[in-house]
């Protein structure tokens, strides 16, 4: 989608972590700010990517029997914008 879109309103669950990851310059935001927490912090190996979404073994939201079996299709959310995430089927 829109850069503008992506980063004010971030659907994949993998670009709203590495969003919610970026350090604030004000520490009044700081101790406000919500991260994401993941299921995992490994990184998988790119010697043995993960079935399925290459997200679903960190991914807060995941769904067992469809993350991990299938990448997900691309949905039309709107305004120009897909995501390919089994939470916008």
């Amino acid at each position: 989608g829109p850069t503008n879109s992506v980063i004010l309103e971030p659907l994949h669950p993998y670009t709203r972590a590495l969003l919610s990851a970026i350090p604030e310059a004000d520490p009044e935001k700081t101790r406000m700010k919500k991260v994401m927490e993941l299921r995992s912090l490994d990184v998988p190996s790119l010697l043995n990517i993960p079935s399925g979404c290459k997200f679903h073994p960190r991914c807060p939201f995941f769904i067992e029997g469809k993350c991990d079996k299938q990448p997900p299709e691309r949905y039309y959310v709107g305004k120009d914008r897909w995501v390919a995430c089994y939470l916008y089927e």
